[in-house]
């Protein structure tokens, strides 16, 4: 197929030799291909994840069980069932499983939670800035399971993260528990 892209006021008109034109706007042509100083929805570095080994959380058998079937689940935006999920619908999913029904994004699963800065197993994590969103708004969320560990969906598929890597750090907001 054959694409030719032109420079208008910010936006690049993509014209496919189909007669389709598709307008996006540069910032995301430049961040798909270039790469941007926040990574692209549900990515993070290699080095703010931990290798799969041993149990999510030891002691509490019931969330560990409704936590693993999920691994390797690849990462959709917007997706919510096990094979392609994003962040806020993995936890959302997970607390249906224990009757609690969150809303539907970070942001609101952020606004529902008692804030604590002494987090426990099957605590959520929220984050802001993980992709190109509005600094003041809350971009992700992940299932603390202790030991400075979060599960949570990322791309390519939903892990494990050290939340006290540098990348994690950086966009760290804080700890939420979420009562029955």
């Amino acid at each position: 197929m054959n694409v030719v892209g032109h420079l208008v006021g910010g936006l690049i008109l993509i014209l496919l030799l189909t007669s389709l034109v598709v307008v996006v706007p540069l910032a995301l042509v430049v961040a798909t291909f270039l790469g941007s100083a926040s990574a692209p929805a549900g990515h993070v570095p290699d080095e703010a994840t931990v290798p799969m080994v041993g149990p999510v959380l030891g002691e509490n058998a019931s969330l560990d069980s409704l936590i693993a079937p999920w691994f390797g689940s690849r990462y959709v935006f917007g997706g919510n069932v096990i094979g392609g999920v994003d962040c806020s619908g993995f936890t959302k999913a997970i607390f249906a499983r224990l009757g609690v029904n969150l809303p539907r994004t970070a942001q609101g699963q952020y606004n529902v939670a008692q804030k604590v800065s002494a987090p426990e197993p099957g605590d959520l994590v929220f984050f802001f800035g993980t992709y190109d969103s509005r600094p003041d708004f809350i971009s992700h969320v992940g299932i603390y399971v202790g030991d400075g560990v979060m599960v949570s969906a990322v791309e390519p598929t939903l892990g494990r993260q050290n939340i006290n890597s540098a990348w994690w750090r950086a966009h760290f907001v804080g700890f939420g528990r979420i009562g029955a």
